[in-house]
């Protein structure tokens, strides 16, 4: 269930960054306002301040002078979320 959670989190973050990138500043706020408000429920609390970060990288691409690198950054803190929530999803059993 947390899985899932996350993982929704995750798409809600690329679309966000996706809204930012093309310069709709009111709804990606909007957005990671939604998206920051139901990180505070996510375990571990790892994943929850990592997507918090990725929320604020987000908005960043909204008031960077340097856009390009802004939204490479934006990208990178919602890749070592996916990173993180892949290691700590439940791995098969291989016998």
């Amino acid at each position: 269930m947390e899985q899932m959670k996350n993982q929704a989190l995750i798409a809600d973050l690329k679309a966000a960054l996706l809204t930012a990138r093309e310069g709709e500043a009111v709804q990606a706020e909007a957005m990671t306002d939604r998206i920051r408000e139901r990180s505070y429920e996510v375990e571990p609390r790892l994943a929850g301040y990592m997507i918090r970060s990725a929320c604020g990288a987000i908005d960043g691409v909204l008031r960077s002078m340097d856009f390009d690198n802004s939204v490479a950054f934006a990208l990178h803190e919602i890749e070592k979320l996916e990173r993180l929530v892949q290691q700590l999803s439940p791995q098969p059993y291989a016998a």
